[in-house]
């Protein structure tokens, strides 16, 4: 069974989908909440291996321990290719012309959940692995056709390639993402949370099948703040 970008994009669409419709006080800002501490806690963990080896919290070191690679199902829709690296002086600027992840919140006619998702993302990962990290987000493809991402000083310090080591597969992630925002909802929202928990997992199953649904359950009990490996 593969797990790809796009089933982990579904996630936070849904829930935006069951925020917005609901008018819940503070929805925006909830949403955002979770994103942000989805992020946090991804760029906490690689912060934590590359500690273990002895490596400095570093744009060079982030961009070596990030978590995850394309899929194959990215791959053959051309997303991985759709990505231009250029420098100008010691910054590196990544422009994505396609991404799973828009494809997917443009597909659920929710752009607007999109641009708050894609905006904000990629910088708290930055911020949960070292907060001084020089990591912005310019804009996203939803307004602009492209998302410009500056990753600052990294023509001085050049990345190693990831090792397979520390990357998870997408059903790890697409657990992750599942119970932060579950945990968000319900410590927010109480019993609309768990409601709103419900109705996202079980959106997942009709779109993807009981056992891709399932096996996001069986992580329910990890802390995904601190490393399993």
């Amino acid at each position: 069974m593969n797990y790809t970008e796009k089933q982990h994009a579904f996630i936070p669409a849904s829930f935006y989908k069951l925020l917005k419709e609901r008018n819940l006080v503070g929805w925006k800002d909830a949403f955002l909440y979770a994103t942000r501490r989805y992020g946090e806690q991804r760029g906490g963990r690689m912060a934590q291996r590359a500690i273990r080896d002895g490596k400095p919290l570093t744009i060079g070191t982030y961009c070596s321990y990030g978590e995850w690679n394309y899929t194959e199902e990215a791959f053959a829709e051309n997303f991985p290719q759709s990505i231009n690296d250029e420098f100008k002086g010691d910054d590196m600027i990544r422009t994505y012309n396609a991404c799973p992840w828009n494809s997917q919140f443009e597909d659920m006619g929710l752009k607007d959940g999109g641009i708050l998702y894609c905006q904000d993302l990629d910088m708290s990962i930055a911020r949960g692995f070292n907060p001084d990290v020089p990591y912005d987000v310019k804009h996203t493809m939803y307004e602009h056709g492209t998302c410009l991402h500056v990753l600052g000083g990294l023509a001085n310090d050049k990345p190693n390639p990831k090792k397979t080591e520390n990357t998870r597969d997408f059903k790890f992630h697409c657990a992750h993402i599942y119970k932060v925002f579950s945990e968000v909802m319900i410590s927010i929202y109480k019993s609309e949370g768990i409601i709103m928990a419900a109705e996202v997992i079980k959106a997942f199953r009709d779109e993807y099948g009981q056992e891709y649904a399932d096996q996001l359950i069986e992580y329910k009990d990890m802390n995904f703040d601190y490393l399993d490996r």
